[in-house]
């Protein structure tokens, strides 16, 4: 049997978490960043997210494609690189329109570093352990999303924006030096030229096979950009600040926790055998979030959402990923995470309309959430694989 824990493996699992802690750190200043220096409109502030997320989804849909006619390797090293020049910049913007520049083309580099190293990380992994070892590769994000806000605030609440871009300099950097110890992977061997204009059009750029699991994981994901927009506002509103402030970390937790077990389970009995639970568990929090009389019910309810939604990532990408040949493994991972970034980025949008009907009733948006996840899973029961991989 093949080894999971590689080199190359543990080397992408390292630049992974560098880079996402980059991520996590900016995402979570940027807006204020943009009104306390630039005297802008929160709208225009909240452009600065919006348009790094558009930046990131057109690289994914771009470099899955041609990633492997110019070698997985090398791609990963320019926009490595790129990230790195970026994260600079941020020292000598002057104006928005720079800064929202600086931000599209730092989206960029992030998409196509998290789609080039994901790919190399799952090309790595054992057939037989892909459940697992993409499991476990998710967790280098999972404790970045707890560590990257945790220096972001902290230095934004001292007013340190300086260190805190000369912090995200070094993770970039330090990601690029553990870039130079990865086998170089080559680009792939000419594959049948295609035959439909379909194949010569957008599937040069999207993976059917990998539609159905990544629908799925998307529809889950509007709630969880819920979570992110409003939950310090829905915890503030029903007295329970103190609380929200450990709902993440608890829901990190849960994460921690599950990736063990549901990575070994989908390889032995597959994806339904862990997705199910993972939705039911995402509606149950959502249903106890909408509830919510206390804090622990908070809580308890951040555990279930944070299993829900980390194992709905990780075995969803698994699932995309044993189904597509090898050289389409970048494609995969493109479409894959280019469904829940349309996810995370309308899901906003589509909340405000909901809130605007519900009279601003988070705890009706929650609910609402949690009977709409129930329908998702139920057609996932219909829809569900019938074999183990």
């Amino acid at each position: 049997m093949r080894r999971l824990w590689t080199k190359d493996y543990i080397l992408g699992i390292s630049i992974n978490f560098l880079v996402m802690v980059n991520y996590y750190m900016l995402v979570v200043i940027m807006t204020d960043y943009a009104l306390k220096f630039y005297d802008v409109s929160v709208t225009t502030a909240g452009l600065t997210a919006v348009i790094f997320i558009i930046g990131a989804t057109l690289s994914r849909l771009i470099c899955g494609a041609v990633m492997e006619k110019v070698g997985r390797t090398r791609m990963l090293m320019i926009f490595l690189l790129l990230n790195l020049f970026m994260s600079g910049l941020y020292f000598f913007v002057r104006h928005i329109v720079l800064l929202l520049a600086v931000r599209a083309v730092h989206g960029v580099s992030y998409g196509a570093v998290s789609t080039a190293v994901g790919t190399i990380a799952a090309s790595v992994i054992p057939k037989s352990r892909s459940g697992e070892g993409i499991g476990y590769y998710m967790l280098s994000t999972t404790l970045a999303a707890a560590v990257g806000p945790f220096l972001g605030m902290t230095f934004h609440g001292n007013g340190s924006f300086s260190l805190l871009f000369a912090v995200c300099c070094a993770l970039t950097g330090a990601a690029t030096l553990a870039a130079l110890f990865i086998t170089r992977q080559p680009p792939s061997q000419p594959v049948a030229a295609p035959k439909t204009a379909a194949e010569r059009g957008w599937k040069a750029f999207l993976e059917p096979k990998a539609f159905r699991v990544s629908g799925f994981a998307a529809a889950f994901y509007i709630g969880y950009s819920a979570l992110l927009t409003y939950l310090a506002i829905y915890a503030d509103e029903k007295g329970m600040a103190a609380a929200g402030r450990f709902f993440f970390v608890v829901y990190a937790l849960s994460i921690f926790v599950s990736r063990p077990v549901t990575g070994p389970l989908f390889d032995k009995k597959g994806e339904a055998a862990v997705l199910l639970p993972a939705f039911l568990a995402f509606a149950a929090g959502m249903l106890l979030l909408g509830w919510c009389p206390d804090s622990p019910v908070l809580l308890v309810s951040a555990a279930l959402l944070g299993f829900g939604v980390g194992v709905t990532q990780s075995t969803g990408l698994a699932a995309a990923v044993k189904e597509a040949p090898p050289q389409r493994l970048a494609v995969v991972n493109s479409t894959f995470y280019i469904f829940l970034d349309v996810a995370v980025g309308l899901g906003p949008v589509l909340m405000g309309f909901i809130l605007t009907a519900t009279g601003n009733s988070y705890a009706l948006l929650y609910t609402g959430l949690g009977l709409f996840s129930l329908a998702v899973t139920a057609v996932y029961f219909v829809f569900r694989p019938r074999r183990s991989p």
